[in-house]
């Protein structure tokens, strides 16, 4: 039975590595982050597939900045 489905921002689409799941904690609700192609981490409710818009920018993370390559 599928709980919820969701369309990746700038129609991104999950990398081929995964997804990884964070169990949450007192004041952080579960989420999964996904690894995407175009070089984000986006950070997504495992009850609703919401993005989590306290991390990072609205939810997304870009890896593919100057700090970083």
């Amino acid at each position: 039975e599928e709980i919820w489905s969701v369309q990746l921002p700038n129609n991104d689409v999950a990398g081929a590595r995964g997804i990884q799941s964070w169990a949450g904690d007192r004041n952080n609700p579960a989420r999964l982050i996904v690894a995407t192609r175009q070089g984000r981490f986006i950070a997504l409710s495992t009850k609703t597939g919401e993005l989590i818009t306290s991390f990072g920018d609205g939810g997304v993370v870009n890896m593919k900045t100057p700090d970083v390559m």
